[in-house]
């Protein structure tokens, strides 16, 4: 009895076990089924259809030993199979498609449905409709004859009565399924909704964390600026220190004023980073303009990797204002994740300072990019997805 409803251990924990506990209670009710339809037909000396069903007692071992095998799709293919054979069998023997066939063709596709894959069940279903052609055709030009319905005995009732009970309690257990596995998926739909609201609200605190911290970046450097400005005093050789800080300050200051902006995202477009750079440390120009062409297609870089690429650009941007050019032309180019910055219009002949190209060659590496010094032009480059 435990065996009767215990659920075998291929199975066990698995989303066919709900399927496979009626499918082995199934397997002794088709032994119990079988049995009676060879009782019966031995009782009538009707060894035909009685050599079918001792087959089929036979056969059900077979199927079982597929089942607990693990090959359940396998197993309910070679029923179906099995049983469209006995029924066209039994109902071309002339008993009784009008009240066995009718009911049990029906209940062994319905069956079938539930677990054959798409191509299984087109297999199992022109095999039935092949079996119904038969039989009407059959019956038409009296290849058969079916026993009327009146002529039915008590054997007849019993095995009728044995499908639909059969029937029937496959039907039931599958729609407890099918039922539980609809409250199941409601139970998971609800918790992942809960799920989704509450990293939706994590997500939503962090992003304010994170605003506040970008913020509070950009005040302390503001006030970092204000100090600067307000030293009085400052040796000559000092200068050129406190200017450099300053530069550096306005980089990390313009990539936190634009992640706060876009609401405290942890990447940045390099395009629109340089726009601002430019716009802001043009003002600051003794002489030189710049005329610059930016590409607009989006680049997202991380922070760390926008303040090494704004320092870089900054410094050769100044180094070439200390020379008092009149104008110089920088362009901005993306390509997938490579990005290129172009500085034309440089005169070849000017010295360059060694302080800022160690500076500028440091920085460089650190982007794990290639500064080309060629004629009148710089061209620095430098691909992000290669950082991480």
């Amino acid at each position: 009895m435990r065996d009767f409803s215990s659920t075998p251990k291929h199975y066990v924990n698995s989303d066919l076990e709900p399927i496979a506990k009626v499918m082995n209670i199934g397997f002794y009710l088709l032994l119990f089924f079988l049995s009676i339809v060879l009782i019966r037909q031995i009782y009538q000396v009707d060894y035909k259809i009685g050599s079918l069903a001792a087959i089929g007692i036979i056969l059900s071992f077979v199927f079982r030993h597929q089942f607990l095998k693990g090959h359940l799709k396998r197993s309910v293919m070679l029923i179906t199979v099995f049983f469209t054979i006995l029924l066209t069998f039994i109902c071309s023997l002339g008993h009784g498609i009008h009240d066995i066939g009718l009911i049990a063709f029906p209940v062994i596709i319905g069956f079938s449905s539930i677990i054959l894959d798409q191509r299984q069940l087109i297999v199992a279903s022109i095999l039935s409709i092949a079996s119904l052609i038969w039989l009407v055709i059959g019956d038409l030009y009296d290849s058969y004859s079916p026993v009327p319905v009146s002529d039915a005995g008590l054997g007849d009732f019993v095995i009728a009565s044995s499908i639909i009970l059969l029937g029937g309690f496959i039907a039931f257990n599958l729609t407890e399924l099918m039922k539980r596995s609809l409250e199941k998926a409601k139970y998971e739909m609800d918790n992942s909704q809960k799920e989704a609201e509450r990293l939706r609200q994590d997500s939503q605190q962090k992003m304010i964390i994170i605003k506040e911290i970008h913020q509070a970046v950009i005040n302390s450097l503001n006030y970092v600026q204000r100090i600067l400005d307000h030293k009085e005093k400052v040796s000559e050789e000092l200068i050129p220190l406190y200017e450099s800080i300053r530069r550096k300050i306005v980089v990390i200051e313009v990539a936190h004023e634009i992640l706060h902006a876009g609401g405290a995202p942890i990447m940045l477009d390099v395009s629109l980073m340089t726009k601002e750079l430019i716009r802001r440390v043009e003002k600051s120009f003794k002489s030189t303009v710049i005329h610059f062409e930016v590409d607009n297609s989006q680049c997202l870089i991380t922070l760390d990797d926008a303040i090494n690429y704004g320092i870089c650009l900054v410094e050769i941007l100044f180094d070439v204002d200390t020379k008092e050019y009149q104008s110089i032309n920088l362009t901005l180019k993306v390509n997938g994740t490579e990005i290129k910055v172009t500085i034309k219009g440089l005169d070849p002949a000017i010295k360059e300072d060694s302080k800022v190209s160690l500076i500028i060659d440091l920085l460089t590496r650190q982007l794990k990019g290639s500064l080309n010094k060629a004629g009148d032009e710089i061209t620095l480059k430098f691909d992000p997805g290669k950082l991480k």
